[in-house]
């Protein structure tokens, strides 16, 4: 059958750290622009203003800002032919804001700029060939450790939470671009990461980023079903995790995710369920995409093929699965030989 994969990588943010910020005012950060590359324009103009050498934080600063306004106009989808540049650039920005952002001078600011680090290196990532991109994907796994030991659960669990969350996110794009041994590791760290998230978040004290966890960790145990045999308890897993996150989505609030979700959940059913002859868990999966089908919501659209597609491969297993299994022939009777005829005694003299 085949798959959509679902990807739900949380925006976390692009948090920018201005020049207020350290400088200890209250003016407001990270105020859109309309045009990206104005933004950018006015952030490098700031540093016409700027003695490095006497003003250092606030040079550090208009650092942060231009590598938020690059990284912004590298997202862009009107600055596509640019993005890769801008990336990099950004990148640079916030590795010079942070010789003067020091974990030890500005703990919260470092924090803030290393996860800028990430994010870029993500979105520098989702535009590279599969190859390419391990380097900045290996980077943001990097970035993130850092920042579960700068963040002990014991002190910042909520924080301690996100960047475990994160972590397992950005394993499981790296595994995407592994193969052998290295993809399993990097699916099992995912695996890891998300769980250990998960320890500290709940459906009810942070619902959105429990959600995005659970449907994280789906993704890794479908992925870690595909590599192994038997697998049946890795897509368990997965389809605990993506009915998890399921109950928090609906058709009406949600219906990008609530269509996806239903559609990765449905696949995972059926895949076990065909394994194991299940009748009734294969027709709970095409139930699933009876639901879909019933959806009619301009989002339906994109997923009428891929809906006809698995039900016609589901109802295919169903009708396998619901033969009973042909009964083994006995085996075939051993012909036994006559015993030997004993050899007649030698007459006595």
């Amino acid at each position: 059958m085949s798959r959509i994969r679902l990807e739900m990588l949380r925006p976390w943010g692009l948090a920018v750290v201005l020049a207020a910020a350290l400088a200890g005012s209250n003016a407001a950060a990270g105020t859109a622009q309309p045009d990206p590359a104005k933004a950018v324009a006015d952030a490098r103009a700031a540093f016409d203003s700027i003695d490095t050498v006497l003003q250092p934080q606030t040079w550090a600063s208009a650092q942060a800002r231009l590598g938020a306004a690059l990284a912004a106009k590298g997202q862009s989808a009107a600055y596509v032919q640019e993005s890769q540049d801008d990336l990099a650039e950004s990148r640079r920005a916030f590795e010079a804001a942070m010789t003067v952002i020091t974990r030890e001078a500005f703990p919260a600011e470092w924090a803030v700029m290393q996860a800028n680090l990430v994010n870029v290196d993500l979105a520098l990532a989702s535009r590279q060939e599969a190859s390419a991109a391990v380097v900045p994907l290996r980077r943001a796994a990097a970035t993130d450790r850092l920042l579960i030991e700068a963040n002990p659960r014991a002190s910042a669990p909520a924080q301690w939470a996100a960047y475990q969350g994160q972590l397992g996110v950005v394993m499981r794009l790296l595994s995407d671009r592994l193969d052998g041994d290295e993809k399993r590791a990097a699916l099992d760290a995912a695996v890891a990461a998300s769980r250990a998230a998960l320890e500290v978040q709940t459906r009810g004290s942070a619902p959105d980023e429990w959600t995005e966890t659970q449907i994280n960790l789906g993704m890794a145990y479908k992925a870690l079903a595909d590599l192994s045999d038997p697998k049946t308890e890795f897509l368990d897993q997965s389809a605990v995790a993506f009915g998890q996150a399921l109950a928090t989505r609906n058709p009406k609030s949600a219906p990008k995710e609530w269509l996806t979700l239903t559609f990765n959940l449905a696949v995972s059913e059926a895949e076990a369920a065909q394994i194991r002859r299940d009748v009734k868990a294969m027709r709970r999966a095409l139930g699933r995409l009876d639901e879909m089908d019933r959806y009619r919501g301009p989002e339906a659209v994109v997923w009428s093929e891929p809906v006809k597609i698995n039900r016609e491969g589901m109802k295919k297993a169903l009708a396998n699965i619901s033969k009973p299994l042909p009964q083994p022939a006995p085996p075939a009777a051993t012909p036994v030989s006559a015993p030997a005829t004993a050899p007649a005694a030698a007459p006595k003299s």
